[in-house]
């Protein structure tokens, strides 16, 4: 290691040279953002995907409850227990 009598421009340069500058920041800071968006695009899709089939689960559901519901009154006119 130099003295620090002898640390110049030229050192610093040497040794932090390998350091990202702003414009790669800004650039991976960019892809970032558009890697993000994706994702959240794709994880909004599923989210909607997984409410429509508990959409259709519960449209059964109701279905089945109008059929248990005239089951009874099939039974109370036929005087079935």
């Amino acid at each position: 290691m130099e003295p620090m009598a002898n640390l110049t421009k030229e050192y610093f340069d040497k040794r932090l040279g390998d350091l990202a500058t702003k414009d790669d920041l800004v650039h991976q800071t960019d892809e970032l953002k558009a890697y993000t968006d994706e994702k959240v695009s794709e994880l909004a899709v599923m989210v909607q995907r997984g409410f429509e089939s508990l959409e259709k689960q519960l449209d059964v559901r109701k279905e089945v409850e109008d059929l248990k519901r005239q089951m009874k009154q099939v039974r109370e006119a036929l005087h079935i227990r």
